[in-house]
């Protein structure tokens, strides 16, 4: 087995167990400088080693001789609670969306997905965007699914019938969903270990995201402000889309438990 067919697999599965290179080396007890030439093809591992890698980052041992590569995602992956996440958190969930990439690229063989529809509008800049056009946008939204101004009974179908790649995933991080578009497919994924309530708002926000910052790049929500403003427009959104003022507005009446339950 050559250096080369390790680096194509290593990387991502040591990011999709959330460690760094300096502490696999030290879980492995083996120089950091060995573990980047394993991952850039300067060296192969000897078989014992390839053992520990798998036992460690509980991957078998096909998986990293295996030329099927994972697609790269071009674009930004957007993480809600990406504030509180971790960045090891995040390299994991990015690891991750390219398998679901690849899995999807696979499923796409033997069966034919929903075309995507989703509205194409023209969001010249998100940073100008105020809660009176992020209120337009999410109008807009349902207006082109035929919503209406009601409650949306089954938002995860709604999504999945609209084109959208759904998966759940145990993050075991503070991250509550992430999404990304996969050149034409949107793709959502939930944490499973969430409330119902939880994540029918978060694909909601990730709805948001997907239309409205499809253009924004993965280096701009490092910046701290740009990405408090991605992530309240998100979810801004999210409360809109999902509770319309119009109709709300007709059947809130009392703030107390029995009228807000009816």
């Amino acid at each position: 087995m050559g250096g080369r067919d390790v680096w194509l697999r290593l990387t991502k599965a040591r990011e999709a167990k959330g460690l760094t290179r300096a502490e696999l080396a030290r879980v492995l007890d083996i120089y950091r400088q060995a573990i980047s030439s394993f991952e850039k093809g300067i060296k192969a591992p000897s078989h014992e080693t390839l053992m520990a890698l798998t036992k460690i980052l509980g991957f078998p041992e096909r998986f990293f001789v295996s030329n099927n590569s994972s697609p790269e995602i071009m674009g930004a992956v957007h993480f809600r609670s990406r504030s509180t996440a971790t960045k090891k958190a995040r390299m994991s969930g990015r690891a991750r969306g390219r398998w679901i990439a690849l899995i999807l690229k696979e499923c796409s063989k033997y069966a034919q997905l929903p075309p995507v529809t989703l509205p194409d509008l023209d969001i010249a800049d998100f940073e100008l965007l105020d809660k009176s056009d992020i209120e337009d946008i999410a109008t807009k939204v349902r207006r082109y699914w035929l919503l209406g101004d009601g409650p949306i009974a089954n938002l995860t179908k709604l999504l999945k019938n609209k084109g959208i790649v759904i998966s759940h995933l145990s993050s075991g991080e503070k991250v509550d969903a992430f999404s990304y578009w996969e050149t034409d497919r949107p793709i959502m994924v939930l944490d499973r270990s969430k409330t119902a309530v939880r994540m029918r708002f978060s694909l909601a926000h990730e709805l948001g995201h997907l239309i409205m910052h499809r253009t924004v790049e993965n280096d701009y929500l490092e910046d701290k402000q740009l990405f408090d403003i991605v992530e309240s427009q998100a979810d801004y959104f999210a409360s809109y889309f999902l509770m319309t003022s119009n109709t709300f507005g007709r059947v809130y009446y009392s703030p107390n438990l029995s009228a807000l339950e009816q």
